[in-house]
């Protein structure tokens, strides 16, 4: 599930900043609100491969590439929110 959901604000936010390059630079509400909801999304995607990694007997490559993901992804939205403050 942490895989999925990293998945899934990867291609939110990938799509938000195509429609956004397409509209001049101008972002729309709608796609500050995919950007809260794929920063909700990762949050609860870290979270699950966090717990999921520390279980025992499970398969961990899916835990570890949810858990990348989704850091990579809180990374990202904190660095184009610095840059919207900036």
């Amino acid at each position: 599930m942490s895989t999925i959901l990293g998945v899934i604000t990867l291609l939110s936010m990938v799509f938000a900043i195509i429609f956004t390059f397409r509209n001049q630079g101008e972002a729309k509400v709608g796609y500050g609100l995919t950007s809260i909801l794929a920063l909700i999304f990762s949050g609860t995607g870290l979270g699950l491969g966090i717990k999921t990694r520390l279980e025992k007997d499970m398969y961990y490559i899916f835990a570890n590439i949810g858990i990348a993901l989704n850091v990579l992804m809180l990374g990202f939205m904190i660095y184009i929110l610095v840059l919207g403050i900036i």
